[in-house]
């Protein structure tokens, strides 16, 4: 009995990968539960139909990080310095109760130094 030989459907090719490079390929396949020539068949398709970012769209997205990065360290100073007047702001809040506080007091003595000398009636 001779065996048939496999009908080939898929093309073969041989590929020459720099030092590291499958290791690399054999850790991504296992972390995505896959073989290594599945894994590299997924990345190959994936970049010609464009889901991989080209050179220019990743630094066209570093230099938009690059600009959020410093809005928020921006907004960052923004808010220190609205803690630091609002710390201000408090301050003076207190200062001026006080002075009210002494005010009404000084208010009340005198008050009571006019009753009793019978210039003003309670």
């Amino acid at each position: 009995m001779s065996k048939k030989p496999a009908v080939q459907t898929e093309d073969k090719y041989v590929l020459r990968l720099p030092d590291g490079m499958r290791d690399r390929i054999r850790e991504a396949a296992e972390a995505n539960n896959r073989s290594m020539n599945a894994e590299m068949v997924d990345r190959l398709t994936k970049s010609l139909e464009g889901a991989y970012l080209d050179a220019s769209e990743a630094t066209r997205i570093d230099a938009r990080f690059d600009e959020l990065a410093e809005f928020v360290v921006s907004l960052g100073d923004a808010l220190k310095e609205a803690a630091r007047r609002e710390g201000e702001l408090q301050g003076k809040v207190i200062a001026l109760v006080d002075a009210l506080q002494d005010s009404n007091a000084r208010t009340e003595r005198l008050i009571s130094q006019l009753e009793k000398a019978g210039h003003v009636s309670s």
